[in-house]
């Protein structure tokens, strides 16, 4: 992680998760060898293989809807790893191997689990409380998809010391920008509207 410059040398606080990145479509995703698509790609020291730059983007956002860690770019190795729960006939998985050939064959999702180098958001500082992880695949839309609004997953998490963070509905926050509403003068028997402002953010 530190040869990739995920994070710096010394102690950290660290926030590890898996992420899977599906195949939900109607064809493989057919990359091939890496060495063909050298744009695309830059050598992972740590993982010892070929990734997708800035692939995926992770960020923690906090209950007020700021973000309570920078934003990480994590690139990818993409490879049949598990087929996806619930997928009618995902058939045999196609691609296996990060150094020369990549993709995801349908039906099927590529895994990064959470004690993979790199597969963290570093939290130092990060004070006890409610998140949302924020995390988008295909971020720069490198890849062709039919649709890139099904690429980004929220989910909510408890921080509270050393203990393993716990699962949670993501915080929303909103904010009354009207505390108080007046309804001076405002004749017996007849009806009156004043606005109401607030802010929302989910």
């Amino acid at each position: 992680s530190v040869l990739d410059e995920c994070v710096t040398p010394g102690m950290h606080r660290i926030l590890k998760f898996d992420f899977l990145s599906k195949n939900i479509g109607t064809a493989d995703l057919n990359i091939g060898d890496p060495q063909n698509h050298k744009t695309w790609y830059e050598f992972s020291k740590a993982h010892g293989h070929y990734h997708l730059k800035d692939y995926n983007v992770y960020a923690l956002y906090d209950a007020q809807g700021n973000q309570a860690a920078p934003g990480k770019k994590q690139g990818f190795c993409m490879v049949d790893i598990e087929p996806i729960q619930g997928f009618i006939n995902p058939g045999q998985k196609k691609f296996t191997d990060c150094v020369s050939n990549q993709g995801i064959t349908v039906g099927w999702a590529d895994v990064y689990h959470r004690n993979l180098a790199c597969q963290f958001i570093v939290i130092d500082g990060v004070p006890d409380g409610d998140y949302t992880i924020v995390a988008t695949t295909n971020a720069s839309h490198i890849i062709p998809e039919d649709t890139y609004d099904d690429n980004t997953i929220c989910v909510g998490i408890r921080l509270h010391g050393k203990a393993n963070p716990q699962t949670i509905d993501p915080p929303i926050y909103h904010a009354l920008s009207t505390p108080t509403v007046n309804f001076n003068d405002v004749p017996e028997g007849e009806t009156a509207a004043r606005p109401v402002e607030f802010e929302v953010r989910s």
